[in-house]
């Protein structure tokens, strides 16, 4: 169980503050046996060797997993690798190469191309600080995240209709300017300065939903420093 504090925004004029707990309740299923079926089960050195922090499945049944996890049964993954429908490792995925520390989360856009958000500061190579885009061939956008980015991690992404995305974490500034651990960046992953909500959140940000009105958004934070 994780208590968390669920900030309300509306329109950015009024906060409405809930005190929610989240818990996890197992759904009756069974093991799809055909999924990764070289696994032998725990501890026996198969399937990934950390933990899944986040996991998305794209529009052609694969899977891209998130995480502090550095290898995949016999093969090397750094914190982001995706699986073929069948539970194979598709190994052209960022060309093997994946991001250089944690990826906490995951969020597909509608054009195909993935935001992930962590605690690396590479991916692919190349510099990202704490957020990046994955086109759909499975390689690193090189026109997103140019910028010096958020100064620390990235917990929480959404997309929006408009192209922008919203991402909190535990970040104080974003491309150099301050920020609350909230911000909105424009499509190509700078800053946008044009959304304000005043100083922020004063613990670090885990998770932000748009509402239906489509100008609302809701987001939970751990009331902490860490």
């Amino acid at each position: 169980m994780n208590n968390s504090y669920t900030f309300i925004c509306r329109g950015l004029s009024a906060i409405v503050i809930t005190l929610s707990a989240f818990i996890g309740y197992a759904q009756p299923g069974s093991v799809d046996l055909t999924f990764n079926s070289t696994d032998n089960g725990y501890s026996n050195g198969d399937g990934f060797n950390g933990s899944i922090s986040d996991a998305v499945e794209l529009s052609d049944g694969s899977v891209v997993f998130g995480g502090s996890f550095s290898g995949f049964e016999s093969t090397p993954v750094s914190y982001c690798a995706k699986m073929l429908p069948n539970g194979q490792l598709d190994n052209t995925f960022l060309g093997g190469v994946g991001a250089n520390s944690i990826v906490n989360v995951l969020q597909p856009q509608s054009d195909g191309k993935l935001i992930i958000g962590g605690f690396f500061t590479s991916v692919q190579g190349q510099t990202r600080n704490y957020v990046a885009r994955i086109l759909s061939s499975g390689s690193i956008d090189l026109t997103f995240g140019t910028n010096l980015g958020p100064n620390a991690q990235v917990r929480a992404i959404q997309p929006m209709s408009d192209g922008k995305i919203l991402i909190g974490g535990n970040f104080t500034s974003v491309d150099g300017v301050n920020v609350g651990r909230m911000a909105r960046l424009n499509s190509n992953g700078s800053f946008d300065a044009s959304f304000n909500i005043g100083s922020g959140a004063n613990g670090n940000i885990r998770c932000i939903r748009i509402l239906s009105n489509g100008k609302s958004f809701e987001f939970s934070l751990l009331h902490s420093t860490n």
